[in-house]
């Protein structure tokens, strides 16, 4: 009687630790930024352990650094790459205009966006392993800091 009691504790037990670890990976929250040539970026992952879920990145890009001085001038350089991403499941693109600069928003939801697709827009790295395993917050976090991002968060 004492061993399927003590089978069963150890049972629920291992349940529970098992429950535990597939359900206690963390999301967690890394911020990278770098300003280049006048242009501010910012990006953010949102990851469970070493898989990315969502990454947002926001650009402050003044028109001096295009080589235009208007928000018009602007608009003609930007929209049209802006135009190529829209429609892509899972990616998101906007730019705000301001008087003197382009704020672009960019949000990747890895749960969703089609990576060979999104590979295609300009600007954007993907390695081939991420198909299969997911974008890796490691490899993801050396690209930024070998690019010169500093870790602000």
């Amino acid at each position: 009687m004492k061993r399927k009691r003590l089978f069963g504790i150890s049972l629920v037990l291992g349940l529970f630790f098992l429950l535990l670890t597939a359900c206690g990976t963390k999301e967690t929250t890394s911020e990278y930024s770098l300003s280049q040539n006048g242009v501010e970026m910012t990006v953010t992952y949102k990851a469970k352990g070493d898989k990315v879920i969502e990454q947002t990145s926001v650009n402050k890009i003044p028109y001096t650094s295009l080589g235009v001085t208007t928000k018009e001038e602007a608009k003609v350089l930007l929209d049209e790459a802006l135009e190529a991403t829209q429609g892509i499941e899972g990616y998101s693109d906007t730019i705000k205009y301001t008087d003197t600069a382009a704020i672009e928003n960019v949000k990747i939801d890895y749960s969703k966006v089609d990576l060979d697709e999104v590979s295609q827009v300009p600007g954007m790295i993907t390695d081939s392993s991420a198909k299969k395993n997911g974008v890796s917050l490691k490899k993801s976090e050396a690209l930024l800091l070998d690019k010169g991002f500093k870790k602000t968060e």
